[in-house]
């Protein structure tokens, strides 16, 4: 299906439109934090503040993060810690003049899996954690 659309799209022939909303999928997601949890709060080094949210997906897990008080320059990195400690990049974005960002990260981790979540400077230092 996306292909015969990616195809129409390139070719710029439309023989029918279809609202993107028909294209979406069922992925039987599942919020970590329904039933009265709450999200995961960042503890911070630099006074940042925000909440995260993970969701159960098929494929791992997904991670919308709003936080605010960021650093004024740089790129920042959102890494998923694993109960080993290995690493994985989930997202990254460039600060704002606000210095906040509501950011959707992803992992292919388990819930189950992950020790913590982290926001890393542009020098690779921790300015904020949030663990489970």
């Amino acid at each position: 299906m996306w292909t015969a659309v990616s195809a129409t799209l390139v070719l710029g022939v439309a023989a029918a439109i279809v609202p993107l909303s028909s294209l979406a999928r069922s992925d039987d997601s599942t919020t970590v934090n329904d039933a009265g949890a709450r999200p995961l709060v960042l503890s911070s080094t630099i006074g940042a503040t925000g909440e995260l949210e993970l969701t159960t997906k098929a494929w791992g897990t997904s991670i919308d993060v709003d936080v605010q008080q960021l650093p004024d320059a740089g790129v920042l990195t959102l890494q998923v810690v694993g109960n080993d400690g290995a690493r994985q990049q989930a997202a990254q974005w460039s600060v704002t003049a606000s210095r906040a960002a509501a950011v959707t990260g992803a992992t292919s981790l388990s819930v189950e899996d992950i020790h913590s979540i982290v926001i890393d400077d542009p020098a690779g230092n921790t300015i904020a954690r949030a663990s489970r």
